[in-house]
């Protein structure tokens, strides 16, 4: 295994105590191993590397480790949020030992070329890309963002690093649209990415691949995401957002998983080239059989020791988590995201 890079900030201004509870907090929320702790020294694990503190005279060190300069900047990028979030009054003033340099781009960022366009069904079209940098897009990576400016603006900006090491994002009428999808497929020795676009009338994701011609550039950043469930007791539940994503988690399943996956389907065509697996039984629901979260409850009640992935409309997201709190169910047999919001 390569050598992990670590970076690391001095702030004066902050006591170790808060953020320490901070840092553990968030931990709790979002399901985080602590990899390190002792006396004036705490480190969180992630998908990316890891982050963390050490007490020193006067303040704290704030600790980033990576295995590559991609995950550095998405790890980084993460926990200023956070930080700007809690502690807004320190970001001015926050400097990294690497030293990112203020204007360029994220290093996570860049241009992919598109090969074909095609229609998939009658739901999605079919993108394949181009990478120019294709070596951080691991098999576990299952997620990326398009950044796509409004097809009005001649002169679109990009994305830009600050001198503390955020991402400075351009606003107003050269806002990007950074809409996050699944990588589908991912050839390593073309370099060739593939992603499934869920057609949403007035979306500027659907919109970009409908007028997608081969040769053009399209911007991204990427990748993200926490890797592939490999549960073998599962209930994967998902609307047509989430069908790439469900489709690469049941590909990557364990020889022998077993489990519900529930697909709803407004259009009635039902036609996405979903895998299937001996184990796995595939239903689908609609607006005549109920919502998507009243099948998952169910279906959770049948089989409760199995893992159950829910993703949908904010809403409908919002009402099975409800449930979950409610049934008491901890953080480790769940996970529950909003792809799109009405």
């Amino acid at each position: 295994m390569a050598k992990a890079i670590a970076v690391f900030s001095d702030i004066a201004e902050l006591n170790f105590e808060a953020v320490h509870g901070l840092l553990m907090h968030e931990a709790k929320e979002l399901g985080l191993p602590v990899m390190e702790q002792d006396e004036g020294h705490l480190m969180v694990g992630s998908a990316f590397g890891s982050f963390g503190i050490t007490a020193c005279e006067p303040g704290i060190r704030l600790h980033v480790r990576a295995q590559s300069e991609d995950n550095l900047s998405v790890l980084r990028d993460s926990l200023l949020e956070h930080l700007k979030h809690f502690l807004p009054e320190i970001m001015a003033d926050l400097r990294w030992s690497d030293a990112p340099v203020a204007g360029s781009l994220p290093v996570n960022f860049q241009f992919a070329e598109v090969l074909a366009v095609e229609d998939l069904g009658v739901d999605f079209y079919r993108v394949q890309l181009k990478l120019a940098r294709f070596a951080t897009f691991k098999d576990a990576a299952i997620h990326f963002r398009l950044v796509l400016p409004d097809p009005k603006v001649a002169d679109p900006e990009w994305p830009s690093l600050k001198e503390n090491g955020s991402i400075a994002w351009p606003k107003g009428e050269k806002a990007l649209h950074r809409p996050v999808y699944t990588a589908r497929t991912m050839d390593h020795e073309t370099g060739v990415l593939t992603v499934d676009i869920y057609r949403h009338d007035g979306g500027r994701a659907s919109g970009w691949a409908a007028a997608a011609q081969p040769g053009d550039l399209v911007a991204m950043i990427g990748p993200g995401g926490s890797g592939i469930l490999t549960t073998p007791q599962v209930t994967l539940c998902g609307d047509e957002t989430a069908y790439p994503a469900l489709a690469r988690i049941v590909e990557s399943l364990p020889e022998g998983a077993q489990g519900q996956v529930i697909l709803a389907n407004a259009s009635g065509a039902r036609d996405y080239p979903f895998p299937t697996r001996d184990g796995l039984e595939v239903s689908w629901c609609d607006a005549a059989t109920g919502t998507l979260a009243a099948a998952a409850q169910q279906a959770q009640t049948a089989q409760p020791e199995a893992f159950l992935w829910f993703a949908s409309e904010a809403a409908e997201v919002a009402e099975m988590r409800k449930h979950i709190k409610a049934a008491g169910w901890s953080k480790e047999t769940f996970y529950a995201a909003a792809y799109w919001v009405k």
